[in-house]
């Protein structure tokens, strides 16, 4: 049976959203296991559950949208996943961060959102991409919502080390233009 060209773009277009709602299967798989990850170290409940369902959405988004938002999702995720379960493993190390704003969960905290900044930005700077920008913003917002699941144990200083240092790594990536030679 013979197909028309209006049915054979139909099915194409098909087969094209297929594909790239089945390419947002992985990154929301790495975002469930990081959320499990963290309720299995001992994070407060609510707030995992909720942060990690933000996370699933954001990169089921980003990886779905594409044009450079995609590729900082693993990364993202992977770097504030790490930065979280640091900050959960001192807490079950440390006793003093029961009471929270202890020096050891907020180091924690601190001294993960510097190296997960330093890690995006050595990958976006390795990328050969265009969209660089994309990349690190949706991997930056990614890694604070992610480090933000097991730095909640560190309470608001915690947390605000953890942004600020982040930040003070990225931002300049994002300012920086590359001079064409």
């Amino acid at each position: 049976m013979a197909h028309s060209d209006d049915q054979l773009r139909a099915l194409a277009r098909a087969r094209y959203e297929t594909g790239r709602w089945r390419r947002t299967a992985g990154p929301a798989l790495l975002a469930l296991c990081v959320t499990a990850l963290a309720l299995a170290l001992g994070a407060p409940v609510a707030l995992t559950l909720s942060l990690g369902a933000g996370v699933c959405v954001v990169a089921i988004l980003a990886v779905h949208r594409g044009q450079g938002w995609d590729r900082g999702v693993v990364p993202g995720v992977l770097a504030g996943g790490l930065v979280g379960a640091a900050a959960l493993l001192v807490e079950r190390v440390d006793a003093c961060c029961a009471g929270q704003d202890s020096a050891a969960c907020v180091t924690a905290c601190i001294v993960g959102g510097g190296l997960a900044g330093g890690f995006l930005v050595w990958g976006v700077l390795r990328s050969p991409s265009e969209r660089r920008r994309r990349m690190l913003l949706s991997g930056g917002i990614l890694a604070a919502t992610t480090a933000s699941m097991g730095c909640a144990v560190g309470g608001a200083v915690g947390l605000g080390g953890m942004l600020v240092a982040l930040a003070a790594l990225t931002a300049p990536a994002l300012l920086w233009r590359p001079t064409r030679a």
